[in-house]
């Protein structure tokens, strides 16, 4: 294992100990945009190319967060609630956030 990966495992063991419980996802979105550690040491970094974060609340629908990175567009941010409509469709017919 590579030492900053290392770092990086280290970082959300701790703060998964520490983090209020149930788990929201304005936690998760917090501990996936921590960049204390430095450039390359860093939970988010200008390259981590992707971050997912399901949101399965006691009622309502599965949510799915989504963000990554290409070479045109720094971000694409998808939000997708995960509807009976949502599986029965031919495809995706979502567009990223701009």
């Amino acid at each position: 294992m590579y030492p900053d990966s290392l770092v990086r495992y280290q970082t959300i063991g701790d703060m998964l100990k520490t983090m209020k419980r149930p788990f929201t996802f304005d936690a998760f979105y917090s501990l996936t945009n921590r960049q204390q550690h430095g450039l390359n040491n860093s939970l988010f970094r200008e390259w981590t190319d992707a971050t997912w974060i399901v949101t399965m609340p006691k009622q309502g629908h599965v949510e799915l967060y989504v963000r990554f990175t290409d070479p045109i567009q720094r971000y694409h941010v998808y939000r997708i609630a995960l509807t009976p409509e949502f599986w029965h469709q031919g495809k995706l017919a979502l567009m990223p956030s701009r």
